[in-house]
Order: C-alpha cells, then structure tokens, then sequence
C-alpha cells in the first residue's frame, strides 16, 4: 500500500512540474537557447515577440514604479503651458520634427489635467505641423499619430507621459545602471500597450538592444532585437535611432569576431550620420563610429587604411578616452608592423592621456598593453613588471571583472612560461577570489572558464574541471550555447587527460549533437575529432580509420559553409592538426602509402588560398575525401629524383622517402620544441655572418663559420639521419622536399653532411626544390629549351640604384630578346595602372629591388618595382604587396624571379609554409619562384641575379640552374683569402619553389 501511494505521489510530482514547466514564461536563458537552435525567419521571429513579451511581463522593483509616478506628477504640477504655441519656421525638416514632438508633449500634458481647449489648440498646430513634416520626410507617420492622440482620453494621456519618461530613465544604461534602466524600459513598453508610440517603442527597444548584450551578454537576442527594431525605424525613417542600432549591432558583431559584419555597419553608420548630418546629435557617431572601423580595419589586416581611419579621426573634436582609444589604435598597428619603438612612443602617449585623464581603467589597460607588447617580444620580466603594475591599481570595481581576469590570465601565462609553479597557483587563487565580486552570470561563468583554463594548460586537469563544470552550468542555464560548447569541450580535454575516456566519449557524443542543432560547423568538427582521438587512446583500431575519414568527409563538406574568412583563417590550424592525426592513425597500422596520400592531403588542404576558394569552387560536398593519386605522384619522378615529405609532431619526426619505384618510410624521436630551437639558432647564426664581416678578424670569421657549420651537421642528422638514408638518395640529382610546420625556414640546401669536407653541404650533392606537396608533381616542370626563350616575353624590373644594374639588363635581353623593362609613359600613374601592366601576356618576370617580409601581417610582405618614364628620364619605386598579387591572373607565368630581401620570408603557418610573396605567386598559379629567405645586401643581389642569368641557357629545369649557382659560389667562397670559407650567408639564402601544372 505504501509502495502504491509513493508511486500516486510521484507521478502527480511530475505531472505538477510537467504542468508547471509549459506555463512558465520562458526567461532570457530559454529565449537565448531557442534562438541559437531556430532554423526559420518565422521561428525567429516568434522567439523575438516572446522576448518582448518578457519584458512586458517583468517583475519590476516598487521603488522604480514609485519614481516613474512621482516623475509625472511633477511634470503635471509644474508644466506651464501657453495657448497657442510659438513656433519658429524652420526649413530644416528634422528641426520641425523636434518642434512638433515638444507640442505633442505639451498637448498630452494638458489632456491629462483634462484641460481639454488647451490641448484641442495645441494639436490643431500639431496636425498642420505634422503634415508638412510628413510631406518633407517623405513618410506618412506624424498626420496618423496627432489624431490618434486627438483621442486620447486623460487617463491614456498621463500612460503616454509615464512610458515617455520611462524611456528618458532607461537611458540609466549610459550611467552602467542596467538593472534600474531595464525596469525602467519593461515599464515604458507596458504603458506603451495602452498607448501605441512606435517611436518612443524604438528608443526603448535601442537600449534594451544594448543592455542585452553590454550586460547580459546575450548576443544572439541583442542581434535579432536590433534587427527587427532597426527594420521598424528605416520604415518610419527615425535615422538617429537607426544609427544608434546600427552602431550597437556593429559593437556586438565586433565582439563575435564578426569582423567583416561590423566593419559594413560602422561604414553605414558614416554614411548616415554623412547624409542625415541635418539632425540634432547625429554627429556624435563619427568618431567612435570611425574608431570601431579602423579597430575592425586594423583586425582585418588592412593597416594602411587603419591607419588613414586614424588621420581622419584627428579631424574631429576628441573627447579624452576617445583620444585614449586612438593612441591605442594607432600602438596596435605600429606592434603589428613590427615598428615597435613607435609602437611604444603612441602606447606611452596613451598613458599619459590615461593619467592626465584620471582614468583608471584605461590607465591599467595601457599597462596591460605594455605587458602584451614585452610577451611578444620575448621578455617575460619587463611583461610581468607591466602586469603587476596594472594589478596594483585594481579597486572595487574598477576595472571590470573581464579586464581584471585578462591581467591575472596574462601573468599566470608568463609565469608558466617561466616554470613559476607556485606564483602561478598564488595568482589563480587571487583571480578565484575575484568571483566573489561578480554580479552578471556569464561575467561569473567566462571568470570561471578562464580559470579553469588556466588551469588545465599547466595540466592541473581535476582542479581545472572543478571550474569548468560550474562556468558549464551556468552557459547552460542561461543558453549561452556557444561559449557552453567551448567549455565542454575543454572538459573533455581534461578527461582525456584523467584517461577517463568512456564519460569524454559521452561528452563528445552531447557535444557534437548539440553543435549540429546550432548549426555550429566549429564546434562540430571538434566534437568529431575528439571523439576519434578518443578511440585512439582506446586502442579501437577497427573503428578508428572509419570515424577519422568520416571526420574528413565531415571537414570537406563544413568548410564550404564558413562564410566568415577571419573565422576561416584562424581555424584552418585546428584542422591541420585533426588531419595529421588521421595520418598518425594510418601510420599506427603500418599502412604507409594510405598514411602519404593522407599527409599531401593535409598539406593541399590547409592552404591558405585553396581553402578559401572552397567556398566558391564546390557546388556540392563530397562524399569522400579527394586524395591524391600515388601511381600517379611516382609517374612524374624520373629515376634521378626523390621526394622527401615531412610530418612533426611534439615528441616525433616522421618523414615519407618516395621514388619511381617504391616509398619508404622513417620515424626518429624529437623533442619539437628542441628542435625549433636548432631551426632558429642555425638561421640566427647565418644572419649574424654580416656583423661578422663588419668587425673583419680572420680567426673570428673562422670560428663563426665553425659555429654555423657544427649547427648545419646537427639538422642534417637530425632531418636526414637514418642509416639508409644515404644510400636511397646518392643517385638523386634533383631532391623535392615538403616541410612541415617550421621546417619550412630550414634553408636545405646548406645542410651539412656528416663528414671531414665542411664543404659537403647537401645542394653540392643534389638541386634542391621545395614544393607545397606532392601533387604538385604531377605535370612536367620546364621554362621551356634554351633555344625557345627567343620567343618568351618577359618584364624586368630592376632597382637603378644596384651597381651591376647594365650588365644584368643586357644579359636578361640576350637571354629574352623580347623582354620589356617596366616603363610608364608619364609619371600621373597609380598602382592600378602598374597592375595592369603586369597582367600582360609575359612568362618570365623578373624583379631586382629592396623587399621585406611581414611576419606578423603577410599581406604587407612587399618587394619593390622600379617603373622607367622615359621621357623624364626618372623613376619612381612601386610596392608590390602580396595583396596586391590577388588582382592579377599569374597562371601563364613560368618563372618569377623575386631577387631582393626577404622574399621567401613571411609568417609561418603550420601546413601551409611561410605566407609571404612566394607563396601568394605560387597559389595564383606562378609555376616557379625564386625568393631569398634572409636580408641580402644589393651587391649580393646583383650577383646572385647575373649568375643564375648566366647558368639558364644551358639547363632547362631551375632547380638545376639553382644548384650550378650555388656550386660556384661555394667554390669562390671557399678559395677566397678573405672570405676564407663558403658562409651560406652569401650563397644559401635564394631557394626555388616550383609547382608543376598540369
């Protein structure tokens, strides 16, 4: 019996709660969460109607509702108001419009003290007033709504001033006051139930917009409440409170990495505020809205335009933190050039300002700048110095949590960097206890996330999982779906990490579900490769090729879908890191050829080029992943060439040795970072050959080429050290080798066999070519038989101020007698112009001047052209940019020859290579390139350029006419009493990349 009655209880309990939880209203949490899973407009739209009706159904505090009324009242008991109105006649349409809102006022104040001639004259001004204003603004809005109040009755008069005056104190949230400002708002919106005002409905609407996503951090909903409200004001043509939307929607876009997005909006800003510069206040948008593009211009790369955003700022009157922010801006631009002594005079000007201004907030962000600026510099004590000044001056409340939490994340950084163990606990206990002070839930939630991620990089994994699991329930309790999925999966991390694999498993499996009904492609594909990374460490070898190529499969048909480039680029490292496992995978099996096609795959894929092309390139996803055919691969090797493929992983080389006739396969231990270290040393050494030879000393030039040349034989062993190595590639006249991740700055060629000869360097052996990957050997790499170069066109640009700049102009036109020096006929030409001419129908491009490598920003990467006017016998220098390379079809160019500093230099991507000049000619179909890695005087230019010139008629293939170069070089070097060894400095730093095309 009692069993019975439990069993009543218990199902009437969840009948109740069922009951309970569909007349719920839904809070901003559920609303959040239906929005991020809405598929539909319709869908959306019913989810922003219930939003609003959250608001009307607000429980608002007593004391709010007490100062609305009393507000009122005072209105009511002191307004004095003269029958009829004076008003001035303006031309101006939007002055008229603020003249007659004031007579509506005046109009509703005497209805509500039932003073009905004094409103009845009042609103006969306004209704011949609100058709001129109509008939002026091209609308039909203010006849309809004066005889709409016309019928008012006192009572519905007194609802409109008190929704009127709600929305004056809603603007509270311009004071940080979000609570009072949304109660003041819900009440506005309800009285406005009773007395329909679409415009004081629109400026309640804005703020609520901003408090959304300023404090509740509820994006989605900001968004779509912005959006509908902005349809409205466009509709009734209410311009400022259209600006204002915009301007808020750009900010929220900004803070999702919606780049592009918000850089439109702040342009349609400046474009309204432009064309609506008749309206009262619009102005006061220019400048933030100008400072939030040049933010979004500077995040997107373009920092010339950034900086020319800058200039045009300084036209305007600047607030103090407006003059904070620009300095600001104009510091993250020069870091990112790499100018960084002008990066840190604008940052200390932007302190100054901070301090004249007494502004803590930015004075602590300043600091914390100065931090960021020394971390990636490498110098972690005057960093943690800038840190722990910004700390210093934290206050109640000043600055905010999310700034507060930066700073301690920042140091703790650095102190792990340092190995600082208990320092690094001491801060992470300090930022614990900041919680306390935390009043928002997603400010208490990303404090707990970021916390728990702190811990988990230093593999503190349970005590990180204590935080994570507290920042996840609170994501989910108030739908922030796309930071809750972000935390869960640095919860699966830590599992994997406690070899709890079966509860990381089901996670992964919540995971990926939930990404996909969000339509989140990211954290989609994450899910997937953890879940396969998962079976891995279960030793699940049966299914675990299965799930990594349906991982694949899932990775070629989302990538088509990111409609976001900035997302797209920062992702695309992610990916590469899932791809290589899949050939981890195969290589775990011993299924070599499978493990090689996949790795090609992994290198095709991430590049830069090619994945955004995706986008445009596939109509469809595909079923299976694309590889490459490797009977095919081997096809195009004849027997006197080898191609070695690389991959690295933290503890592991592995490298792929393909022939004509088979593929070998090799793997050693390495420790990766160790590794690098070498990289950089060894290209360190070789740039310092310079300052060696600046303070000339026989024995000191001696001892430094025995430095480099101990550095050269130790990556030679370290890439190329396997017992049968040697005898696999003694025969290989031409070597096509595809790096991986920082390999790609190992200068090859220069490497030095282990032997007595220090001479014996690997390019006297064999030519030497890097390529992107295998497949693109599969077309016939020739510029073509000497005796045919009579009929290529080639360009020449050449820097006149280059000694030797005659000899090497007469050599190119023996060589190409159709070859053309870059000339313009008059000196009025734009870059637009030297653009075009180089989309001439030419082969062979040849450019000798100064260059330089972004490594930061590689579209900034450059070379420069020297453009002939023959009829004033002057010249004038060019940048060629890597952006500039993409408005220009470069796929008939057999040979480019990019002789100047640094122009194989870039920023290394993992996969991809350096993206800098080279790279850009090569995607864009340039079949060769030749580029140095390191900074070349302008004599070594000149050499380098008439001695390759010299070599060409008599081979074919540029990866042999690169090796005779480098040959001789060596000789002279070597037999030279002054040089007295052959230093790579001067010989080692020209590298070809080919492509073959089909």
């Amino acid at each position: 019996m009692k069993k019975y009655l439990f069993g009543l209880i218990l199902v009437a309990a969840v009948v109740v709660i069922t009951i309970w939880l569909r007349q719920r209203a839904p809070g901003l949490g559920d609303l959040q969460r239906q929005y991020a899973f809405a598929k539909t407009d319709e869908q959306k739209n019913a989810i922003v109607e219930n939003l609003e009706k959250y608001y009307l159904n607000l429980q608002v505090p007593d004391t709010l509702c007490q100062r609305l009324e009393r507000e009122v009242a005072t209105i009511l008991d002191t307004t004095k108001i003269n029958t009829p109105v004076q008003i001035i006649s303006d031309t101006n349409v939007y002055k008229s419009e603020a003249q007659l809102q004031s007579l509506l006022d005046g109009a509703m104040i005497a209805r509500a003290r039932a003073d009905h001639p004094a409103s009845q004259v009042i609103l006969k001004q306004a209704e011949a007033m609100a058709k001129t204003v109509d008939a002026g603004k091209g609308v039909n809005y203010w006849t309809p709504f004066v005889e709409q109040l016309n019928g008012f009755t006192p009572e519905q008069a007194v609802s409109w001033l008190k929704a009127k005056k709600a929305d004056q104190l809603s603007r509270y949230y311009q004071d940080r006051a979000f609570i009072d400002a949304e109660g003041y708002g819900a009440l506005g919106l309800r009285f406005l139930q009773q007395t329909p005002d679409e415009r004081t409905r629109l400026n309640i609407l804005q703020c609520l917009q901003y408090i959304l996503y300023e404090y509740r951090s509820m994006y989605d909903l900001s968004l779509a409440l912005g959006e509908k409200a902005l349809q409205q004001a466009e509709k009734i043509k209410h311009p400022i409170r259209a600006t204002s939307i915009m301007y808020h929607k750009a900010q929220v876009y900004s803070i999702l990495g919606e780049n592009q997005k918000a850089l439109s909006l702040y342009e349609t800003v400046l474009s309204y505020v432009k064309k609506f510069g008749q309206i009262g206040f619009i102005d006061w948008f220019i400048v933030p809205a100008l400072l939030g593009k040049g933010e979004k211009q500077l995040d997107l790369g373009s920092f010339e335009e950034a900086l020319m955003t800058c200039d045009k700022v300084e036209n305007y009157y600047l607030a103090p933190i407006n003059k904070i922010r620009l300095q600001i801006l104009r510091w993250y631009i020069h870091l990112n050039w790499g100018n960084y002594e002008d990066a840190e005079n604008e940052l200390k000007e932007a302190l100054q300002l901070s301090v004249a201004a007494k502004d803590t907030s930015y004075i602590i962000r300043c600091l914390n700048n100065f931090g960021f600026m020394f971390i990636r510099m490498g110098e972690y004590d005057l960093a943690l110095n800038y840190y722990k000044q910004a700390k210093a001056l934290f206050r109640p409340l000043i600055p905010g949590v999310s700034l507060r939490l930066l700073i301690l994340n920042n140091i703790a950084s650095a102190l792990a960097a340092k190995n600082d163990s208990v320092r690094f606990e001491e801060i992470t206990q300090e930022a614990r206890g900041i919680l306390n002070s935390t009043k928002a839930p997603f400010e208490e939630a990303k404090s707990l996330h970021i916390l728990g991620y702190m811990h988990k990089n230093v593999k503190n994994y349970h005590e990180a999982m204590k935080y994570l699991q507290e920042a996840d329930s609170i994501y989910n309790h108030n739908g922030f779906l796309r930071f809750d999925l972000e935390t869960k999966l640095d919860l699966v991390d830590c599992l994997i990490g406690l070899s709890r694999l079966d509860e990381a498993k089901n996670l992964t499996v919540e995971i990926e579900a939930l990404a996909r009904k969000s339509d989140d492609i990211e954290r989609t594909i994450d899910a997937m490769a953890q879940n396969v990374q998962i079976q891995y460490r279960q030793g699940n070898m049966k299914q675990i090729i299965t799930s990594s190529n349906q991982l694949l499969c899932a990775i070629d048909a989302m990538i088509i879908r990111f409609h976001n480039p900035d997302r797209l680029r920062a992702y695309r490292h992610k990916i590469y890191d899932y791809l290589k496992n899949a050939v981890l995978y195969e290589i775990v099996l011993q299924r070599y050829d499978s493990a090689f096609i996949k790795l090609d795959r992994a290198k095709t894929f991430v590049l830069k080029n090619q994945l955004l092309n995706n986008q445009t390139n596939h109509s469809k996803p595909s079923t299976l992943p694309h590889y490459v055919n490797l009977d095919s691969i081997r096809s195009h090797l004849n027997e006197q060439a080898a191609l070695v493929h690389y991959m690295i992983m933290d503890d592991t080389l592995y490298a792929f040795l393909l022939k004509r006739a088979d593929l070998h396969f090799f793997s050693k231990p390495v420790n990766k970072k160790a590794l690098q270290a070498t990289v950089a040393a060894y290209r360190d050494s070789i740039s310092q050959t310079i300052n060696v030879f600046q303070r000339y000393n026989p024995e000191r030039v001696s001892s430094h080429y025995a430095g480099a040349a101990r550095l050269s034989r130790q990556l030679y062993q370290e890439l190329f050290g396997w017992p049968e190595w040697e005898t696999l590639i003694q025969k290989s006249a031409i070597l096509y080798i595809v790096p991986d991740d920082f390999l790609y700055q190992v200068p090859f060629a220069t490497l030095i066999r282990e032997s007595a000869d220090d001479r014996n360097f690997l390019s006297t052996r064999t030519a030497v070519t890097m390529i992107p990957n295998a497949s693109f050997l599969q077309g016939e790499n020739r510029v073509d038989v000497p005796n045919q170069f009579k009929t290529k066109r080639a360009l020449i640009s050449i820097d006149s101020t280059f000694k030797g700049t005659g000899q090497v102009m007469a050599d190119i036109k023996k060589i190409f007698p159709l070859a053309e020096e870059l000339m313009m006929n008059t000196g009025g030409f734009t870059k637009s112009d030297i653009l075009m001419k180089l989309q001439g129908n030419y082969q062979i491009y040849i450019f000798i001047g100064h260059g330089a490598a972004n490594q930061n920003y590689p579209e900034y990467s450059y070379i420069e052209l020297t453009v002939k006017m023959p009829k004033t016998s002057t010249t004038k220098r060019i940048r060629l940019t890597l952006e500039d390379l993409n408005q220009i079809n470069w796929l008939g160019a057999e040979m480019v020859m990019l002789v100047g500093c640094e122009t194989a230099g870039g920023k290394l991507y993992r996969g991809t290579g350096i993206h800098g000049l080279y790279q850009g000619f090569l995607s864009l179909g340039a079949h060769n390139v030749l580029g140095n890695l390191w900074k070349v005087d302008a004599s070594q230019t000149m050499t380098q350029a008439e001695n390759f010139l010299t070599a060409w008629p008599s081979h074919s293939n540029p990866a042999q006419v690169l090796q005779v170069c480098q040959r001789q070089m060596i000789e002279e070097l070597a037999k030279s009493l002054y040089y007295r060894h052959p230093h790579p400095y001067f010989w080692g730093s020209l590298v070809l990349f080919s492509t073959k095309r089909q």
